[in-house]
């Protein structure tokens, strides 16, 4: 899976019912992510699974840094720091943290990029 993955088959900005969650069963968590009860599409995804701190936040840096005010930012991550310090960062960084959702092999995190 490539570092930079830009999603496919959605509509940017598509908030999904509940009729739609049986979807994510079928085609897995690459699709949807439940962020504060509501499945929200993501611009781009950075996979950081089997890193470690701080490589999570960095990668994210780079990657918001090349994104659209707006712009939503998925990212994969298995080392626990990534909970604390993707918030921490976003909040210093004038990005907006969306929440989290467990996945095959650790968490995903949304960001908005504050541009």
């Amino acid at each position: 899976m490539p570092l930079i993955a830009q999603k496919w088959g959605c509509v940017k900005g598509a908030i999904v019912t509940d009729a739609w969650a049986g979807l994510r069963g079928a085609f897995g968590e690459g699709i949807w992510a439940k962020v504060k009860g509501r499945f929200v599409d993501w611009d781009l995804e950075v996979d950081c699974l089997g890193l470690l701190c701080p490589l999570p936040v960095l990668r994210a840096r780079k990657v918001l840094a090349g994104m659209a005010a707006g712009q939503r930012l998925r990212i994969l991550a298995s080392d626990e720091m990534a909970a604390i310090d993707l918030p921490h960062f976003c909040a210093t960084a004038g990005h907006a943290f969306l929440g989290a959702a467990p996945v095959a092999g650790g968490q995903a995190y949304l960001i908005r990029c504050g541009g």
